[in-house]
């Protein structure tokens, strides 16, 4: 997908629609961008596409939320690395027990918080907050 440029949420999360018909077990999602920048309401569109009907919020507190996606017949786990430092120890999130497994799609906010444990294929997509709610949005396949 080439960069996309949304006026307002509701476009970001069209976006987000759109990549969810693509989407798999095993698929590792990568969000980096700045607060602000869209990266929670890109999820939310996501996540409502993949038929996620529970409110999804970022995990900045929990560093984790899991739903449930009847449709793929797998479970989306929603990370959120924020509160990390980079090269912080992600084994207690419990991060590498989940992502690239068949029957889960993982979304990581704050991905530059990975440092060098980065998986081997993955989705990466970068927010650029423009103005207003304009939005710059590329996706990438890694």
């Amino acid at each position: 997908m080439p960069t996309t440029l949304t006026n307002n949420p509701e476009e970001t999360q069209a976006l987000a629609a759109t990549l969810a018909t693509s989407l798999k077990g095993g698929d590792i999602i990568l969000l980096y961008g700045d607060l602000g920048s869209g990266k929670t309401c890109f999820v939310q569109g996501l996540a409502k596409a993949l038929g996620v009907t529970e409110t999804v919020r970022s995990p900045s507190f929990t560093f984790v939320w899991e739903h449930r996606l009847p449709s793929l017949q797998c479970t989306m786990y929603h990370f959120d690395l924020y509160r990390l430092h980079y090269g912080d120890d992600l084994t207690p999130i419990g991060l590498s027990d989940v992502w690239g497994e068949p029957m889960t799609i993982t979304v990581v906010e704050w991905a530059d918080r990975l440092g060098e444990y980065m998986p081997e294929h993955f989705i990466q997509i970068d927010f650029e907050y423009l103005r207003d709610s304009k939005r710059k949005i590329t996706i990438q396949k890694k």
